[in-house]
């Protein structure tokens, strides 16, 4: 069977605690919203997977909560376990593999999944528009200094909410693409993806699965 989410532990309301084992808990924090401008939307290492494309499901275009599943144990340390999207308050029934073109379930062998590669220990969100604009907006940069690397377009705000083991933001690139970021879990790996739909198959959420609860 391939890899499936695990969603005992899965918080979707901003505040909600739970206990887990070994004197752990994990809790859920509202980051703040995103801008879908055409609901194609990249899960992606925003710092060196950029090429990636969007998944095959589309979802309608609007602004939407992001939401982060933090783990903290018993000696302080925290990870985000879940980034999450929500669309709505629907109660999810079914998970499916977020999947991109050309990707297919029945290529997959046991616990194995379609993810995206982590190298920076950030993973992201964002909409197709958001990182065209991106892209364009590095080459550029990069065309009047060589040096230059998008890591410091974010670097103040990611110091705002800076712990050894996490930190996140929500914000915008020249002023209207809108994208969030997060620290991924245990650092560096491949992530998958998931859809949560509702009893009619629609949407409710996706997350992506950092692989500590699992």
């Amino acid at each position: 069977m391939v890899y499936k989410i695990n969603p005992e532990f899965l918080l979707f309301n901003d505040g909600e605690k739970r206990t887990m084992p070994e004197e752990s808990e994990i809790f859920c924090e509202k980051i703040g919203e995103i801008e879908l401008p055409s609901g194609q939307i990249v899960a992606c290492d925003p710092f060196i997977g950029m090429e990636e494309e969007p998944f095959t499901k589309q979802v309608t275009s609007g602004k939407y909560p992001v939401l982060l599943n933090i783990i903290r144990y018993k000696n302080e340390d925290e990870r985000i376990a879940f980034a999450i999207i929500k669309f709505n308050e629907n109660k999810v029934n079914t998970w499916e593999m977020a999947l991109q073109h050309g990707q297919g379930i029945d290529e997959l062998e046991d616990d194995e999944f379609f993810g995206y590669g982590v190298d920076s220990g950030t993973g992201s969100f964002m909409d197709k528009k958001t990182l065209n604009t991106l892209l364009a907006y590095e080459e550029e940069r990069q065309n009047e200094n060589s040096d230059y690397y998008i890591y410091l377009e974010f670097e103040d705000e990611f110091d705002k909410t800076y712990k050894d083991t996490r930190s996140w933001l929500v914000t915008t690139i020249k002023e209207k693409a809108s994208i969030s970021m997060f620290s991924s879990g245990w650092g560096d790996g491949s992530y998958p993806s998931f859809w949560g739909l509702d009893e009619n198959g629609d949407v409710a959420c996706l997350v992506t699965d950092f692989l500590i609860t699992d």
